[in-house]
């Protein structure tokens, strides 16, 4: 009996104690220096920004897109790659280097970067090299990613020579560009390989610069994988991998691309988050995916309410939130000026998103441009459109299209209508909707 109310007690002490609960870690794990800031309510603290949207900017169009991005009180800027190789094994850098195998784009978009981000006080993590063939990897012979390591640690040297003594400051990390993806990886034999080539870069990075941090982002696909199997994989590679204090392991959230539905988003993240605490000093920072895919080969800014419950539930377990990315979806540079106006709406409200945005329902939806099997939607825009950034367009209630306004204040108000049958009509209807994802009411045609 004795042994009996002695277990008894043992359980309840472990139930009520801290280490009974599910994430334990949280109570153990020293916060790295840069990160013991944490905001009070979720918010982006960093954004992506890739070469090909970049690759012509001068000077001033950098200093615009830094004064947005602090304005929306962004402290980190990825630029990457600083170097892309394609599948004709030919390599073009964003800055004017010495790397005999490579050609230069033309502007010193490197130069550019960081000479805004120092005038802003943004820190920048600038990408290594990336190549066209990386997606068919793990088919290939070792030494081609052995080689395309070694390319990387070149590129980093030639940095650190022609940027660094300028912008010591401002040269916060390195990010890894290769993003993972254990559909591909999904062996250990091939995660051996990856982890071999990784090391390549980080034993060079961190000997080279110890006082900057690599960061790595992969994603995730619950439709080809699950997150034991995951789990089991990226227990590996956080094992092995030469991480040193201070590094940073970033998952992309995965929300916005479909690899992953939101409901299962909290689960992964805890999975994630025990295994960046089994590292020693490695950060754990969560890459929010701002942006929403349909499924037909397009990507669409997504609306701060699906946003917001992306970095409500990363929130809790990471140390910071980034994102992919600011400058591409919100900033008014490019998107219309609701996006960015409603996430400093949200800051200003300390995260809340309950100020209101009323949007009118747009008017004469009709048919035009009939032919046998096709027929053109269209509708007119409402006279107050104030606060509308898109429109959404349902065929007997089923979302078919989604249409946004660009940063010009553009958007077609027409979708064309393919593979009609004869004699067989459909519920066609179009509301608007305003940043924060709230709709009108529906205007509606059969046809």
């Amino acid at each position: 009996m004795k042994k009996i109310i002695n277990a008894f007690i043992l359980i309840a002490i472990f139930i009520i104690s801290p280490l009974g609960c599910e994430d334990s870690t949280k109570d153990t794990y020293k916060p790295w220096k840069d990160d013991i800031d944490k905001p009070a309510f979720p918010k982006l603290e960093g954004t992506f920004i890739q070469d090909w949207l970049v690759g012509k900017w001068d000077y001033s169009r950098w200093d615009d897109e830094m004064r947005i991005l602090k304005e929306a009180q962004m402290k980190y800027v990825i630029l990457l790659p600083t170097m892309h190789g394609d599948t004709a094994e030919k390599y073009t850098t964003l800055y004017p280097s010495d790397l005999s195998f490579a050609t230069h784009s033309g502007v010193d978009v490197v130069e550019n970067c960081l000479a805004a981000a120092q005038k802003y006080g943004l820190k920048v993590f600038l990408g290594l090299n990336f190549h066209a063939n990386w997606w068919k990897a793990a088919n290939y012979p070792p030494e081609w990613l052995k080689k395309q390591m070694e390319y990387g640690n070149m590129l980093a040297k030639d940095l650190i020579k022609k940027y660094r003594p300028k912008y010591a400051d401002t040269m916060y990390g390195w990010y890894w560009v290769w993003e993972i993806n254990t559909n591909q990886w999904n062996n250990s034999y091939a995660n051996k390989r990856l982890v071999d080539a990784m090391n390549i870069n980080l034993d060079f990075l961190n000997k080279e610069t110890p006082d900057m941090y690599v960061m790595i982002s992969p994603f995730f696909q619950q439709r080809y994988s699950d997150i034991n199997s995951d789990k089991i994989i990226w227990e590996y590679i956080i094992s092995e991998a030469h991480f040193k204090p201070g590094d940073i392991f970033a998952p992309q959230d995965c929300v916005g691309a479909g690899g992953l539905t939101i409901d299962v988003l909290e689960e992964w993240f805890i999975m994630l988050k025990k295994i960046a605490r089994s590292k020693p000093g490695l950060r754990f920072w969560g890459n929010t995916e701002i942006f929403k895919n349909h499924n037909d080969n397009q990507l669409y800014t997504a609306t701060m309410d699906m946003v917001k419950k992306q970095m409500d539930i990363a929130y809790p377990l990471v140390d910071r939130l980034i994102c992919f990315s600011y400058t591409h979806f919100y900033s008014p540079s490019l998107r219309i000026d609701l996006f960015h106006k409603t996430y400093l709406d949200y800051l200003q409200s300390a995260g809340s998103l309950s100020f209101q945005l009323p949007v009118e329902t747009p008017t004469g939806l009709r048919i035009e441009e009939k032919t046998t099997d096709q027929a053109k939607l269209v509708w007119d825009e409402p006279n107050d459109r104030k606060n509308i950034v898109g429109y959404f367009v349902y065929k007997d209630n089923e979302l078919i299209k989604d249409r946004q306004y660009d940063g010009e204040g553009l958007c077609h108000t027409y979708v064309l209508l393919e593979d009609l049958l004869p004699d067989v009509s459909h519920t066609y209807s179009v509301c608007s909707y305003n940043a924060i994802g709230e709709t009108s009411g529906k205007t509606e045609l059969e046809y």
